[in-house]
């Protein structure tokens, strides 16, 4: 129902969608591409991974949800405290029965089966995690006659100190020819396509002379079919919902005491209510990163301008120091653009060194400040940049650099960013430039070249959209024209409207609001399916009306995506109303109404608890699809009982198909793409029309 296009994520970000946890990864397959768009946070995935591995990390579980709603269920009832405790030793029993039952269902009764998973434990395993970028390329080091293990030795040897780098090759040799290594490969979506390809050739080597060991390797969120010839398995990192920001809010504002006071005796005030407020305000459609230099920024009170620019511009200032001068300031960003004219990711210190001495240098021919140590302290105690293999120096988040790139290209007149059009390296550059400085004559170029089927040149132009000013780009109208007619066309390719879809989202302009009410009034049930989906998706609380008369459209998919928009709302009214479509919609309403419930912890869990126990036939079926949405123990025991203890066999029967649909951690993982000519149900379709299904790799669509 809800369409999926990772390069464009926030069109489905709010919606309750089916995912696996980070902790369930490794009872899947072995290789995985961990893919996304920057600033998603695919670096910080790697280090919870390899922390988690080393057990100093545990997630944090279900469990207190499950005691929030039993308080609340207790106020309700009235039940006193020993009344309570009798419950939750119930719940417990049952709890325990339905993990044994579940695995049962998994196994067919075979107890050694249940164990029998694809993946492994982390926690047997040791993590090794290296930047792609700290692989050497020396041709003596990289020959095929080298033990592909020697440039992953090389590369821990990197980060760790003098008596490690000695002693260490042993043991990661012993780790990797055994298959006990956890090889966490980070980068590998920063670097440009040369440095790919030079970087996939020691991947292909490792994974062939290795296969056992567990490897992961991030990826950007196009173009990552090369890993998937490999043989890797894509996973997709989610990006945060609501509850996700506002559970990042609260834990900045009670660790922002100890960060910002410089020490338990010096301890900082909490953020009071109307930061937090600011803070957590509009964030849809925001990256984590976004979201993280936002909730800093807002907490030290440290921005000079509003919006994203301003965000970067005082992470930015805080790492760079007060005392830094304007001269140093300009070269950081001149370095930046530099980066990007090479090829994006990074140079040789060498040449960085030389074109900055060049650039900078007066009338007497020398810079006004030490380019050494400036590339040194960038570096260092900045924590901008890093030193990699074969001494190339590069800004550690790929963002940052086109931010700066950006305000560099914003100062110099001489550069207009229509001359970056074309270069991979800028394209991530370009919504900086568009908040920043004029990019009119970009637009024309990209609008007015020859289209193609999938309107690339058109998406290409809307992710300039969410941070560039109304009053000065007088381009926007037309882009939301163009997407407007892309999403509502009579004759139109489902993926370019679902396309248009999320970048109307993204777009984060209150006018979409209007576009999407517009489209409401279309002919076409797909259009208004869309329509219905894009309101949801914007979070306003303004078009709950409109999404309430759509759950009595003559179209049932339209009625159900009016119910998922509506739990993406998430309001207090929304609530109302998705309980009012539980209770009395049609059968497929209900159950998706239950399944957006089950995204809003305590509230959402408690109504689906209540229709767990009610006496609608109806309304306990629907409450079991709900349930089984729900990650937590307690959930699993109430499908357990509506299983085995519902009067009605049609409750039964959801039950039942919902509850061995339930997720067990042991059983369950990704699994690789098989080859075509394996699918049986495309190998029958084919036969049934006179084809056959020739060998192939896995199917890719990146």
């Amino acid at each position: 129902m809800v369409p999926q296009h990772h390069d464009v994520p926030f069109g489905y970000a709010p919606f309750n969608l089916e995912t696996i946890a980070v902790d369930e990864l490794a009872a899947g397959a072995r290789h995985l591409a961990i893919l996304g768009i920057p600033g998603i946070g695919k670096t910080t995935a790697l280090a919870v991974i390899a922390l988690n591995a080393l057990g100093e990390l545990t997630f944090e579980t279900m469990e207190d949800i499950a005691d929030a709603v039993d308080a609340a269920a207790k106020e309700a009832a009235g039940a006193d405290d020993e009344e309570a405790a009798r419950l939750r030793q119930r719940r417990k029993e049952i709890e325990a029965r339905a993990l044994a039952r579940l695995r049962e269902l998994r196994t067919g009764g075979d107890e050694e089966a249940g164990t029998a998973v694809e993946g492994a434990d982390w926690r047997a395993l040791t993590p090794m995690l290296i930047h792609a970028a700290d692989l050497p390329l020396d041709p003596e080091v990289v020959g095929e006659t080298v033990d592909p293990a020697e440039l992953l030795v090389r590369a821990i040897q990197r980060r760790v100190g003098p008596v490690t780098q000695r002693t260490i090759p042993r043991f990661v040799y012993r780790s990797v020819a055994a298959g006990r290594a956890l090889v966490l490969v980070d980068g590998f979506d920063e670097l440009s396509a040369a440095l790919r390809a030079q970087k996939l050739q020691w991947l292909r080597r490792f994974v062939a002379a290795y296969p056992d060991n567990l490897i992961y390797v991030v990826g950007p969120a196009e173009g990552y079919g090369p890993l998937l010839d490999l043989g890797f398995t894509p996973v997709f990192l989610r990006p945060w919902t609501d509850h996700d920001m506002r559970t990042a809010v609260d834990k900045w504002a009670t660790a922002w005491p100890a960060m910002a006071g410089g020490g338990r005796k010096r301890l900082a005030p909490t953020p009071d209510d109307r930061t937090l407020q600011r803070a957590a305000a509009n964030t849809r459609a925001r990256t984590p990163l976004d979201l993280t230099l936002k909730i800093w920024a807002t907490f030290a009170d440290d921005e000079t301008e509003a919006g994203r620019l301003g965000w970067y511009g005082a992470y930015l200032r805080r790492q760079l120091g007060a005392d830094l001068p304007d001269s140093a300031r300009d070269a950081v960003e001149m370095a930046a653009a530099h980066v990007l004219d090479e090829g994006g990711f990074g140079l040789p210190r060498t040449q960085l060194q030389a074109y900055l001495t060049g650039q900078l240098a007066g009338a007497d021919g020398k810079p006004p400040i030490n380019v050494d140590d400036l590339l040194r302290d960038l570096a260092g105690r900045h924590r901008l940049m890093a030193a990699y293999a074969d001494g190339v120096v590069a800004f550690r988040h790929g963002l940052i650099c086109n931010y700066l790139a950006a305000e560099c290209i914003a100062r110099d007149e001489a550069r207009d960013p229509a001359d970056l059009l074309g270069r991979p390296a800028w394209r991530d550059a370009f919504p900086f430039l568009a908040a920043r400085t004029s990019v009119d004559r970009a637009v024309v170029e990209v609008l007015s070249a020859q289209p193609d089927l999938l309107y690339t040149n058109l998406f290409e132009v809307a992710r300039w959209l969410p941070d560039a000013p109304e009053g000065t780009a007088r381009w926007r109208g037309e882009v939301f024209k163009r997407l407007s007619r892309a999403l509502m066309a009579p004759t139109q390719f489902p993926a370019v409207r679902e396309r248009a879809l999320a970048a109307l989202v993204s777009a984060r302009d209150p006018n979409t609001l209007y576009i999407f009410r517009q489209a409401l009034r279309v002919e076409d049930a797909r259009v208004r399916t869309l329509a219905c989906l894009g309101l949801g998706a914007l979070g306003s609380t303004e078009a709950i009306k409109d999404l309430a008369s759509m759950l009595a459209d003559d179209a049932r998919d339209v009625q159900l995506a009016a119910a998922l928009a509506l739990g993406a709302i998430g309001s207090e009214r929304a609530m109302e109303i998705m309980v009012r479509g539980l209770v009395q919609g049609e059968e497929q309403v209900r159950r998706a109404a239950a399944e957006a419930l089950a995204a809003i912890p305590t509230e959402g869990h408690s109504i689906i608890r209540d229709a767990a126990d009610d006496e609608d036939m109806m309304l306990r079926r629907a409450a079991a699809f709900g349930l089984r949405r729900i990650k937590a123990p307690w959930a699993l025991a109430a499908l357990y009982r509506l299983m085995l203890e519902d009067a009605q066999w049609y409750v039964r029967s959801a039950a039942e198909e919902a509850f061995t649909q339930a997720r067990d951690p042991q059983a369950i993982g990704l699994r690789r793409y098989p080859p075509t000519d394996q699918m049986l149900w495309l190998v029958s379709w084919a036969a049934a029309r006179g084809e056959g299904v020739p060998p192939a790799r896995p199917p890719t669509r990146c």
